[in-house]
């Protein structure tokens, strides 16, 4: 081997290793950035703002668990009941509609849908993704307290005609969870009351290829000493807007356990 060669070989082995090194070092910063969270302390008082607008952080710790009912239209036309059933992260969503009626199961982990007693199986992402947006004080309660996830101020904007601020939160700790978990809200910059929040809405088959979907708040009424949504729309990528009208809440009635869980034997 001569001189020339060899040092072209040496040369190979430096660049070569130069490349490892750099891959390994992105590949470091990477974790290391899903696993420190950004907590603006902007960001977090004006979540903590909005808590004193609704109640009070006090009053909604309290709550372990909620059950809301009242009817639900789509664009306009088509009415349905619904109800929204939650305690912690867990939640089991009904939707009558004439003879059908379907439910969505939190499932300790396994989620699943069922419709007239078909139960169909879905991956954890799903659940993970479905926050108790349409809860507000109860959803900032839990993120305030949740170390793992990003919460950031992005800046000022304008919702529903009047200025807001946005706050953006997420759970980064994971690939999965920067996929399905961001969503932001805006709330209103003088009284601090949630006005609007936008989300993702992952198919079962594939959490990257999510859509997005927005809940705009429009009135709040009182439970007690807490404000919860009175009326509330979803609006989803597809132009479907469906309108909640909340007719009754209740707190802390001992949900069991049990009720988050889809029923056993159901077909597939």
């Amino acid at each position: 081997m001569n001189r020339k060669t060899g040092f072209r070989k040496l040369l190979s082995l430096v660049v070569h290793s130069y490349h490892t090194v750099m891959l390994v070092l992105l590949a470091t910063s990477s974790l290391a950035g899903q696993n420190n969270p950004v907590r603006d302390a902007s960001a977090i008082a004006a979540l903590q703002s909005s808590l004193a607008s609704m109640g009070g952080s006090s009053g909604w710790t309290a709550i372990q668990d909620w059950t809301m009912t009242g009817s639900v239209s789509v664009n306009n036309s088509q009415t349905s009941t619904f109800s929204w059933i939650g305690a912690g992260t867990e939640f089991c969503i009904q939707v009558v509609t004439g003879g059908t009626t379907s439910q969505f199961f939190s499932g300790h982990g396994s989620p699943a849908r069922v419709v007239n007693g078909t139960v169909n199986n879905l991956n954890y992402f799903v659940a993970r993704a479905n926050p108790p947006l349409y809860l507000p004080a109860t959803e900032f309660t839990q993120d305030l307290a949740n170390a793992v996830l990003t919460i950031q101020y992005i800046g000022t904007a304008t919702t529903h005609g009047v200025p807001s601020v946005q706050v953006h939160i997420s759970d980064d700790s994971d690939t999965v969870g920067s996929l399905v978990t961001p969503h932001d809200w805006f709330l209103d910059a003088t009284t601090y009351m949630p006005l609007e929040v936008q989300f993702r809405i992952p198919p079962n088959e594939n959490a990257s290829d999510y859509t997005d979907g927005t809940m705009d708040f429009w009135q709040f009424q009182a439970v007690g000493t807490l404000q919860i949504p009175a009326n509330l729309s979803l609006t989803t990528d597809d132009g479907t807007t469906k309108t909640f009208s909340v007719s009754s809440t209740a707190f802390n009635t001992g949900v069991p356990p049990s009720t988050f869980d889809p029923p056993q034997g159901g077909g597939q």
